[in-house]
This record gives C-alpha cells, sequence and structure tokens, in this order.
C-alpha cells in the first residue's frame, strides 16, 4: 500500500468518525450519569479525529462552536 493509499484511508475513517455535535455537554446538562464513561471514549474518540483531521487539511467545524 502506498503512502497516498495510506492517507486516503485515514482520511476515510476520521470523516466517518467525527461527529461536530458529540461534545459531552448532553449527559452533563442531562443529569444522565449512567453512561458517563462511553460517553468520554466517544468524545475522546471524536476529539481525536477531529486532531487527525486537522493535521491532514480537512476542513471540520470547531467542536467548542457547535451547539447541542
Amino acid at each position: 500500500m502506498t503512502d497516498q493509499e495510506k492517507l486516503a484511508k485515514i482520511q476515510e475513517m476520521v470523516i466517518r468518525v467525527f461527529d461536530p455535535e458529540t461534545n459531552g455537554g448532553e449527559y452533563w446538562e442531562t443529569g444522565n450519569f449512567d453512561d458517563t464513561f462511553q460517553m468520554g471514549v466517544d468524545v475522546g474518540e471524536n476529539q481525536m479525529a477531529e486532531a487527525i483531521g486537522q493535521i491532514l487539511g480537512l476542513d471540520f467545524p470547531d467542536i467548542n462552536e457547535i451547539e447541542v
């Protein structure tokens, strides 16, 4: 697999994983702490996808500017 093919696969994964509405605010605001751990995993995964996407030059909205 060439470097270009690897980059294309990484970009596809980042685009599939990134969700601008995943910021964790829903659970903190509603008091639903049963799924707090999973929400933390989801938020961390989302932030990593955003960071990788920014390194690759993908244009994503800033998570901090999204209203949930």
